[in-house]
């Protein structure tokens, strides 16, 4: 698989960070042991509770883990590093054997991504990237994503229950469908769906392996994304978080190479 291949999903989507069983991504995953909940709460209550706003201590994030990737019938293990500065940006890269493939930078209005193999690079709008791959959103939900607090569609109407042992959410507008799984107890996002109506653009997400981590709280180290577009086909990421430190990285470099060809 081409770097370019995951660059696009992960950090455009950052789906941008993860998934279900696929040939490239096989690799058995870590199970939670949790209860299922004894009683069906409000839909309110569950995204209240589930939809957090992180700590006011938290500035920056620095994330580093292991990546699996498949697409267009390849796939790829790499290494990631990702940094969070809390409300302007996402930086991330991926490497392969110690060499950088791609670097992405996320703000809130952009996407920035840099191919060192093919001594590339390409400037898009983030609402276009997210349009194209099928997420909803904006920057905000992709920072939610990254740090496991759960993303609502404003003005999106909520039914509540209980399915797998986890309490249930689901709903729609007029262009997308969305389902959400909340873990009891912790009322941290396990799972989510969403779907364009139009296009049929789908994106499932699934949390796994938490820890409670300083500053952040209940953490998944796991992540999975599991996304189908009529566009770009199918992909698949896993993440495994390896090593996660709060206010670990104040800044990050990103420079474009004079030399390297912008992609239209």
């Amino acid at each position: 698989m081409k770097f370019i291949l995951i660059l696009s999903p992960w950090m455009l989507l950052l789906y941008l960070l993860v998934f279900v069983s696929a040939k490239g991504c096989s690799k058995k995953r870590s199970a939670d042991v949790f209860t299922a909940p004894k009683r069906i709460e409000t839909a309110d209550f569950l995204q209240k509770k589930s939809a957090f706003e992180p700590d006011k201590r938290l500035k920056n994030l620095l994330l580093r883990g292991e990546l699996k990737g498949e697409g267009e019938g390849q796939s790829i293990d790499a290494f990631t590093n990702i940094i969070w500065l809390r409300d302007s940006a996402i930086w991330l890269n991926v490497k392969k054997f110690g060499i950088e493939g791609v670097r992405v930078l996320i703000t809130p209005d952009s996407v920035y991504a840099i191919n060192r193999i093919e001594q590339t690079y390409a400037i898009m709008p983030l609402e276009k990237v997210l349009i194209d791959y099928g997420a909803p959103g904006d920057f905000g939900m992709l920072e939610r994503l990254l740090l496991g607090s759960a993303w609502f569609f404003p003005n999106m109407d909520m039914a509540s229950d209980t399915l797998q042992r986890l309490h249930h959410l689901q709903g729609e507008t007029a262009q997308y469908k969305a389902q959400y799984g909340i873990q009891d107890g912790i009322y941290r996002w396990r799972t989510g769906l969403f779907e364009q109506k139009r296009t049929q653009n789908r994106v499932s997400l699934q949390f796994d392996r938490f820890s409670t981590i300083d500053v952040l709280g209940p953490f998944a180290h796991e992540r999975r994304i599991d996304a189908q577009t009529k566009a770009h086909g199918r992909f698949l990421i896993d993440i495994n978080f390896t090593e996660i430190v709060p206010n670990g990285a104040e800044t990050y470099r990103f420079d474009i190479p004079a030399h390297y060809r912008r992609l239209p």
